[in-house]
C-alpha cells in the first residue's frame, strides 16, 4: 500500500460573521443541535453571539464580508503494484 498527503485549504465565505454561524447552525449537525438544544432555555443567543465574535476575529475579508481559510489534510491511498 502507498501512502499519500496533500494539504489543501477551503475558504468559507458569507455575507457577514453572523450569517455564517446562522448558515451553520441551520445546516452543520452540531451546531444544528447545540441551537435546537439550548434554544429552548435561552443558552442559544449567547452562545450565537460568542460564535460571532469568534468568526469575526477569523475574518480575513477587507470588504464588510466573512471569510475565513480552514486546512486540511488529503490523505490517497494507492495499491503498490
Amino acid at each position: 500500500m502507498q501512502l499519500s498527503f496533500e494539504r489543501r485549504a477551503l475558504d468559507f465565505e458569507a455575507e457577514s460573521p453572523a450569517a455564517f454561524i446562522d448558515f451553520l447552525a441551520s445546516s452543520y449537525g452540531p451546531l444544528v443541535g447545540a441551537r435546537n438544544k439550548l434554544s429552548g432555555d435561552g443558552r442559544w443567543e449567547p452562545l450565537r453571539n460568542e460564535l460571532i465574535a469568534l468568526s469575526d476575529k477569523m475574518n480575513t475579508a477587507d470588504n464588510g464580508h466573512f471569510r475565513a481559510s480552514s486546512e486540511y489534510l488529503v490523505t490517497l491511498v494507492g495499491k503498490l503494484t
